[in-house]
């Protein structure tokens, strides 16, 4: 469990990246109030949902994928039974919906900013770093958890590209291989499999292909989604004992002040 102090620091980068928007998210679960804990004196008391669901709203097109995005939040915070069906959410995601819209038409470059991922890897690194590393911002995570999900559901078809940055010492600091040398790919794909279980990392080019099936790309979401919430330090692998040193796909949480 987190201390205090960390819960504090990690409230401060909130505001700190998603200003207005913070507050604003914060303060519209708790008047709506969806599982009653609204005592009037502790209006700070929904901002750890407000900071889950904000890293998650940059890539919604529309109020019924905020809805869903809050539901999903309320459930992984509170379980099915306290958290309700999706549609006690609906005048949440309206409200939150217009305060993201009145955000873009402040600030128009926002529409258009795809976040900052990083995709590295060790050629020389030790056995323990071995395989490809990746994490990426609020904005980046969304991208890539959209993309993923339409791919699973089959409202996305063909490889889906997303451009990436260059790896950073602080970067490199989360692994604590800041000295090492690193290479990064600059560019990352995600394409599907028939196989559910499949699993393939393939570079070329300086281009990463991860090729997935089904059940692989529901976990390669929630690894995604699990980078937002400062998890990290574990690896997808294909299945099998026998595979490829290179063919393990490391997670890890981003440091706030990039």
């Amino acid at each position: 469990m987190r201390d205090k102090e960390q819960i504090r620091k990690r409230r401060v980068e909130l505001r700190r990246e998603f200003k207005d928007l913070y507050r604003e998210v914060a303060r519209i679960l708790f008047e709506e109030d969806p599982i009653r804990i609204n005592f009037e004196t502790n209006s700070d008391e929904y901002e750890a949902e407000a900071g889950t669901i904000l890293p998650r709203l940059r890539g919604c097109s529309g109020v019924e994928e905020v809805r869903a995005v809050v539901h999903e939040e309320f459930v992984r915070w509170f379980g099915a039974d306290i958290a309700g069906t999706g549609g006690r959410y609906g005048s949440i995601a309206e409200k939150i919906w217009a305060a993201i819209r009145k955000e873009q038409e402040q600030s128009p470059s926002k529409g258009t900013d795809v976040g900052r991922l990083f995709v590295w890897t060790y050629p020389d690194g030790r056995k323990s770093f071995s395989g490809w590393h990746l994490t990426a911002d609020g904005v980046a995570c969304t991208r890539l958890f959209r993309a993923i999900e339409g791919l699973s559901e089959g409202s996305l078809s063909g490889p889906q590209a997303f451009p990436v940055s260059a790896v950073t010492s602080a970067v490199l600091a989360v692994p604590n291989n800041r000295h090492a040398k690193a290479r990064s790919a600059r560019e990352l794909r995600v394409a599907t499999a028939e196989e559910p279980r499949h699993f393939s990392l393939e570079e070329h080019d300086e281009v990463l292909t991860i090729t997935a099936g089904r059940e692989r790309l529901d976990e390669l979401r929630k690894n995604i989604n699990g980078i937002t919430r400062n998890q990290g330090d574990f690896a997808m692998v294909p299945d099998g004992k026998r595979r490829a040193p290179d063919q393990a796909l490391w997670f890890w949480w981003l440091l706030s002040q990039l």
